[in-house]
Formats: C-alpha cells, structure tokens, sequence
C-alpha cells in the first residue's frame, strides 16, 4: 500500500444499500397501489341487488280457548231444622230365663198281690129225722181281702238342674219367639241319662231342650231304667 491510500467509510456504503432499498420499495409500492386502483375501477360497475321476501308458511290457526268452567253456584244459607231432641234408647230387656218346673218323679207301680179269698165250706146235712129240719146254717163270712204290698220308693237326685237349664236355654225365647210348654220324658239308668223323648210343645224347641237336659247329671237308684217326665216353660219376660 502506498502512502496515499486510505479505507473507505462503510457506513456510506450501508446508507447508499438503504436508499436504494426504500427507492425500491417506494416504486414497488406505487406499482402496486395503481394497478389496485386499476383493478377497484374494471370492478366498479353498478350493480342492482332486489330483495325479495320470501313466502312464509301460513301461521297455524291458535287452538280455540278452552271453555270456560261455569261458576261455582253460590252456597246457599244453611237452614235451620228445629228437630226434637232423639228419645233416649230403653235399656235392652233382659234374656228370659226358661220357666223350668221341677221334675215330676214317675214311679211304676208294684202290681198288687192278687186278693185272696178264703171260702169255708158247709158240713154236710144228716138224715132228715123224724125232728123238725133244724134251721140254715148262715153263711159263711167271707175273710177280709190282704192289702196291697207297699210300693218301693226310687229316688231320683239331679243337683243343680235348673241352673243347667236356665244356662243352657237362655237365648232360646229370643230366637224363636214362640210361647209355650215344652214336655218330655227322661229315661235314666244308674247315673247315665239314656234318652230324652219330646212329649207336647213348641217343636223348635225341642232340640234346644234335648241338649239341655243331656247336660243334667242325674242319678236314680237302682240298676233298673226309670221315667221322669220333666216340663220345661217359656215366656215372655
């Protein structure tokens, strides 16, 4: 290198770069905003736009009102009834109780002994003498007829009988309603009722009246089979 020379400022160079860059830059731009002008003014051109409505579905028709529910009617005043006051009930009248009569003890009877009569005989007459016939002897008195054996007394024990009764019968009238006398006949052996027999009465009542009297604890004396009638009475209370 010589003497006279000397470097160059590089900081020229960069500002020579830049201006040309933004001459550059400027010629691209106004290139650019010209042919954008050019172009707007080709596209410019009037352009008629009408708008049209567009049919709409007819609205459906609104449901009819619902009918009107009718007033309520006006409650009317409450009356007054001057009623007389409700009788007082009668106190229900007592079951009747069965009228029971006492049992009428039936005993046979031991048949008599047959009477015996005792006869005497006449002796017999003589020889008819040359005497006057001696008078009739008068007839003989007729012996006097034995009594009757005295008959056995059988006794017959049924404790408690008419409160059995009166337990076993005591809604018997209610039911049926009739009034009247039940009669029957109780056939016992040792201490065992065998049989019970309606004799006269009402006939609803006698199978009330049989299982009633089946109850009875009797007892008769005796192996033999013993009758007793029993009556057995209902009323009206």
């Amino acid at each position: 290198m010589g003497p006279d020379y000397q470097p160059q400022d590089r900081s020229r160079r960069f500002i020579g770069l830049a201006v040309v860059a933004l001459l550059h830059v400027l010629v691209i731009w106004g290139l650019m905003s010209g042919l954008a002008r050019k172009a707007i003014e080709v596209i410019k051109k009037p352009i008629e736009v009408a708008i049209v409505d567009q049919p709409r579905p007819a609205d459906p028709a609104p449901p009819p009102p619902p009918p009107r529910a009718p007033p309520p009617p006006s409650p009317s005043p409450p009356r007054v009834i001057d009623r007389p006051p409700p009788p007082t009930p009668a106190a229900p009248a007592p079951a009747p109780a069965p009228v029971v009569t006492a049992p009428e003890i039936v005993v046979p009877a031991t048949a008599p002994a047959p009477a015996i009569q005792v006869t005497q005989e006449r002796a017999p007459e003589k020889p008819a003498e040359t005497r006057p016939a001696a008078p009739p002897a008068p007839p003989p008195a007729a012996a006097p007829a034995t009594r009757p054996a005295p008959r056995a007394e059988v006794a017959i024990v049924c404790p408690g009988y008419q409160n059995i009764l009166k337990s076993a019968l005591a809604g018997e009238w209610d039911r049926v309603g009739i009034t009247g006398d039940v009669k029957v006949v109780i056939r016992v052996r040792g201490n065992q009722i065998l049989d019970v027999t309606p004799q006269s009465g009402p006939r609803e009542y006698y199978r009330a009246v049989q299982r009633a009297v089946r109850r009875m604890n009797c007892t008769v004396d005796g192996a033999e089979e013993q009758l007793v009638p029993l009556e057995i009475g209902f009323r009206e209370p």
